[in-house]
């Protein structure tokens, strides 16, 4: 009976130690989202709509967003997220084709791309360290 206790003891602790360091994988990763996308407003300003260009909304800039950490037992996650449930009213493209197109640096959006590629290279980092930290190989 005794060993069963210390299993249990034990697992509950290894829970404890994956559900911190998703935590702190999450927490790094959008401080990073948002520095990214705050980042990447500073390629310049779009020209006016009477020019042919648009007016920004700044609604990707503040679309940041996650789930916090969900899950237990054997199983815990966190997404971080761009939230495309605005509706831009230019009628020309959905939410999601906008931030693709930011993203990738088309359709003259005025905006540093690469921003969420940056985002998840990190998060990769940042969930390595957070896991190294507590489960030594």
């Amino acid at each position: 009976m005794g060993n069963m206790g210390a299993m249990a003891g034990l697992w509950r602790q290894i829970q404890n130690e994956m559900r911190d360091a998703v935590s702190e994988a999450e927490s790094q990763t959008f401080l990073t989202a948002n520095q990214e996308l705050t980042a990447s407003y500073a390629g310049g300003e779009p020209i006016p709509p009477e020019q042919g260009g648009y007016v920004r909304t700044y609604q990707m800039k503040n679309s940041a967003r996650t789930t916090g950490v969900v899950g237990g037992g054997d199983s815990v996650s966190a997404t971080v997220y761009l939230d495309q449930g605005y509706n831009y009213d230019t009628g020309t493209y959905s939410t999601p084709h906008v931030f693709s197109e930011a993203e990738s640096g088309g359709s003259g959006i005025v905006l540093t791309s690469g921003f969420w590629q940056r985002t998840e290279q990190k998060a990769q980092q940042y969930a390595e360290q957070a896991f190294a930290k507590r489960f030594k190989q």
